[in-house]
């Protein structure tokens, strides 16, 4: 059974996203005349290798009950941990963004973005950073998590503000150790933050 938020609560959720000044002032006009539909149903965006960062994404849905989207490399990378880590490094020494599974989304539809990544050499997944080169995020507010075997927050979260330029990257960051156990504590906590 989903563990999603009142009605309510999300009202309050975009009732603390207009708060914030960082939309565009008919977002804010939008928000502020929270009248049972006029609220949009936020998207998370993310990639995955392992299923950790799917894990913490779904974990999102559960509460939130938003529409979520995952990003996929073209040419999956290797099975083997060393392998990945190994072409990984390469890409970023050489400045590689690979190519991603086409999607078709229309962006327009939501004003709220969570934003998911595994850290890899200390960023965010280059796959992941193909996708939010490719598309304009201007006016939405973004909430972004990561989950690490390890090195915690890293650059992450600096990576995302640098990537989506004309949105507002919410302070608030989650940071998740990797692994496919319960998270559910820790989202809810997070979610809590922002208003949830």
């Amino acid at each position: 059974m989903k563990n999603t938020m009142s009605k309510r609560q999300f009202f309050k959720f975009s009732a603390l996203l207009a708060s914030t000044s960082i939309l565009g002032s008919a977002s804010v006009t939008k928000y502020a005349h929270a009248a049972g539909t006029s609220a949009k149903k936020p998207l998370i965006v993310y990639f995955t290798k392992t299923g950790a960062t799917r894990n913490v994404a779904e974990t999102i849905q559960n509460f939130t009950d938003a529409d979520i989207l995952q990003i996929e490399a073209a040419t999956p990378y290797p099975l083997s941990y060393r392998e990945t880590v190994d072409q990984v490094k390469a890409e970023r020494e050489r400045g590689y963004f690979p190519p991603v599974k086409p999607v078709s989304i229309d962006l327009s539809q939501y004003d709220a973005i969570f934003l998911g990544t595994p850290t890899w050499w200390h960023h965010v997944a280059l796959p992941l950073q193909t996708w939010l080169k490719s598309v304009d995020l201007s006016g939405k507010t973004v909430a972004a998590f990561n989950t690490h075997g390890g090195g915690g927050l890293m650059q992450t979260h600096t990576d995302f503000v640098a990537l989506c330029p004309n949105a507002k990257v919410l302070e608030s960051h989650l940071t998740i150790y990797g692994s496919h156990s319960d998270v559910s504590a820790e989202v809810s906590a997070w979610l809590k933050t922002l208003g949830f």
